[in-house]
C-alpha cells in the first residue's frame, strides 16, 4: 500500500496532472464522489510536488521565505549548510496548512453546503499542489521573486473559481462573491499565522 500508494509515481500521478491541468473541477468532483482509482492521492499529490520545489529552491539557493536573501547568505554552517537549507525552505510545506484553512473557510461561507470541511480539503490539496507546479516553474526559470504577485493573483483566481464552479445551484454571482471572501479571509489568516510562526521562530533564534 505504502509503495503503490506514496513512493511509486505512476500512471495515476500523471493523468491527474494532466485532468488538473485541463478540467480541475471535474476531478476533484470525481474524487470527492469515490471515483478515485484513476486518481493520485490528493495529500501525496501535493506532498510530492511541493518537496520537489523545496529541493529545486534549495539546490538553487532560493530563499522561499525571503526570495530577497539568498540561502548562503542565511545558513553560514559548513557542516551542516545544505541541512539547514532544506529545513528552512520547509515552510513549502505550509501549503498543506494554507489547503485545511481553505476548506475551513469554504465550509463556513458556504455551510448549505452538499460538500462536507474533508471535501473541501481534497479540493484544495489538489489545488494547492497543482499550483505548486506553477512555482516550481518559476524556480526553474529563475524568475521566482519577481513572479510572486503574479502567482497570488493566479492562487486567487484559481481558489475561487473552482470553488464557485463545483458548487450545486445556479446562484453563481452570489457564490463568486463567497468564494472570493473566502479565499482572501483564508489568505489573511494564513499571513498572521506565518507572521506569529516567524516571531516566535525569531525569538527562539536569538536565544
Amino acid at each position: 500500500m505504502l509503495k503503490q500508494g506514496v513512493i511509486n509515481l505512476n500512471a495515476p500521478f500523471f493523468h491527474t496532472m494532466k485532468c488538473l491541468t485541463l478540467a480541475p473541477v471535474q476531478t476533484c468532483r470525481d474524487y470527492i464522489e469515490g471515483k478515485r482509482i484513476r486518481y493520485f492521492n490528493p495529500l501525496h499529490y501535493a506532498f510530492w510536488i511541493m518537496t520537489a520545489s523545496l529541493f529545486v529552491a534549495t539546490m538553487m539557493d532560493v530563499n522561499l521565505s525571503d526570495p530577497s536573501t539568498p540561502l548562503s547568505q542565511v545558513n553560514q554552517d559548513k557542516a551542516f549548510g545544505k541541512l539547514q537549507m532544506l529545513i528552512h525552505n520547509g515552510v513549502v510545506y505550509l501549503g498543506l496548512f494554507t489547503a485545511l484553512i481553505h476548506a475551513w473557510m469554504a465550509r463556513l461561507f458556504f455551510s448549505k453546503s452538499v460538500y462536507s470541511t474533508i471535501e473541501y480539503l481534497v479540493l484544495f490539496l489538489y489545488l494547492s499542489g497543482h499550483l505548486s507546479l506553477l512555482s516550481l516553474a518559476c524556480l526553474l526559470l529563475g524568475i521566482h521573486a519577481q513572479s510572486m504577485p503574479f502567482t497570488a493573483v493566479i492562487y486567487l483566481v484559481v481558489y475561487s473559481s473552482v470553488l464557485t464552479l463545483i458548487q450545486p445551484g445556479s446562484k453563481k454571482a452570489w457564490d463568486w462573491f463567497k468564494s472570493v471572501v473566502s479565499v482572501i479571509i483564508a489568505f489573511a489568516l494564513l499571513i498572521i499565522a506565518t507572521g506569529l510562526i516567524g516571531g516566535v521562530w525569531a525569538i527562539l533564534v536569538d536565544k
